[in-house]
């Protein structure tokens, strides 16, 4: 008998092609697509030399698609195009690893293909090297570039839905990876594991800017998700965040003046009243925990700048518990506790909120100095019941106290507030 003298993990190739040819096929992989992959023709051939060639066209969810590449020893080199998206590859196989490299031009065709919007008019490249250690995957030195910006991977991908990932990213500019975000730099970093339907992050980083923010994460699924997170910020500042047209379109002087109708307002479920009559969703609100806890030194908008932040949230069963705490850079705090019991058929809601000595613009806009705005204290303590938003509000009752301090407003907003610029 043949003694088989093959290594385990070893990426062997078991047959010699010298020459084969396919015309005309149709595969539809399957039986939902509504389009399936269609091989007009698929060609490879082998010289003297054992460098084999393969070329190949068709067609797939109405994009042509052609196919050629070369294969000689270890090395393969594969091109192809879908439609405008082009790919040029190469697998290079010295030993019992795999080092490959790709380059995808550009990643908004990728975008149309997938029906993603919004991806840049980038080339994303790809190299790294995979390797087989028994039943483990070794992924080392996977690196991806677009533009200015790349990520980093190295990791494993075990048996039973196990892995784990060390991910480092940054890059020049967010707007690289979407038109729709700042030129700011960011950077990330996280060690990433899976164990079935577990995932956990321990630690990320994440920084764009001057913020930061920092903790660990874990993700448990299930019939019931599981949510635990403790992160921290020095500094979270969204200001660049706010394109010049949001800041137009929020100034109210550049509202244009409501229109009056004889037709009668409705919600999203054609209700008639503000609060709509939608079944809340009880069994969502039910079937899910979570544990999280979030501080930041600082928050900032082009509105507002808040300091001490602390949010906790914790949710088991339907038993949701919301606390958070803040102070202005100008002076005074802000307390906030919203306790929600979800039954089967109803949910109970308590809301405590205080405020003292609050100075967060909203009647002043971005224009008036902090130190002159109107301080404002706030005082509510209420109670709702229902399993609809509207008999949430119907059914409210406790008190709410707000008071205004003097100071300067704008009065865009106080007009928009009052109605006023409606009439």
């Amino acid at each position: 008998a043949a003694e088989d003298d093959t290594e385990g993990g070893a990426l062997e190739m078991p047959v010699t092609l010298r020459f084969a040819e396919l015309d005309n096929i149709r595969l539809r992989y399957l039986p939902t697509l509504e389009s399936g992959l269609t091989v007009a023709s698929l060609g490879v051939t082998a010289d003297e030399q054992g460098q084999h060639t393969l070329e190949g066209k068709g067609q797939w969810k109405e994009r042509p698609f052609e196919l050629a590449g070369t294969a000689a020893d270890r090395q393969v080199e594969l091109d192809g195009t879908l439609g405008e998206l082009a790919l040029a590859s190469t697998l290079d196989r010295p030993d019992d690893t795999l080092n490959f490299t790709a380059v995808l031009t550009t990643l908004d065709k990728l975008g149309a293909i997938a029906e993603v919007e919004g991806l840049p008019a980038e080339a994303l490249s790809l190299k790294g090297n995979v390797g087989i250690d028994g039943d483990v995957i070794v992924i080392s030195g996977l690196l991806a570039e677009l533009g200015s910006s790349k990520m980093t991977i190295d990791g494993t991908v075990g048996p039973e839905e196990s892995a784990s990932f060390a991910i480092a990213a940054d890059g020049e500019s967010l707007a690289e990876l979407s038109p729709d975000l700042p030129a700011i730099p960011f950077t990330l970093t996280a060690d990433v594991a899976a164990e079935g339907q577990t995932v956990s992050l321990d630690p990320f980083e994440l920084t764009f800017a001057e913020s930061d923010i920092q903790g660990n994460a874990r993700l448990a699924g299930g019939d019931i998700p599981d949510i635990t997170l403790r992160a921290r910020s020095s500094l979270i500042d969204l200001s660049p965040f706010e394109s010049p047209e949001a800041e137009d379109d929020a100034d109210p002087a550049n509202q244009p003046a409501a229109a009056t109708t004889d037709a009668e307002p409705a919600g999203a479920s054609g209700s008639e009243y503000v609060f709509t009559e939608d079944p809340l969703p009880l069994d969502e609100l039910r079937s899910f925990k979570a544990d999280i806890e979030v501080t930041v030194d600082t928050f900032k908008t082009s509105a507002i700048s808040l300091v001490d932040i602390e949010t906790r949230l914790t949710a088991n069963s339907g038993d949701i518990d919301l606390e958070n705490h803040f102070r202005g850079t100008a002076g005074g705090e802000y307390r906030n506790r919203v306790e929600l019991d979800v039954g089967a058929d109803v949910a109970n809601l308590k809301l405590d909120s205080g405020g003292k000595d609050i100075k967060l613009g909203l009647m002043s806009g971005p224009e008036i100095a902090e130190s002159e705005r109107p301080s404002t204290n706030l005082d509510i303590d209420i109670e709702a019941r229902g399993a609809t938003a509207r008999a949430l509000a119907s059914s409210t009752n406790g008190r709410v106290l707000l008071t205004q301090g003097p100071g300067r407003v704008d009065n865009d907003v106080i007009a928009t507030v009052s109605g006023l610029s409606l009439i």
